[in-house]
């Protein structure tokens, strides 16, 4: 559970600073 929120949390901020470069 903790796992799966960290991951999505680690997506959302990777999409959000590094967007389509």
């Amino acid at each position: 559970m903790g796992l799966i929120l960290f991951f999505i949390i680690f997506g959302a901020t990777f999409a959000l600073g590094y967007p389509i470069a």
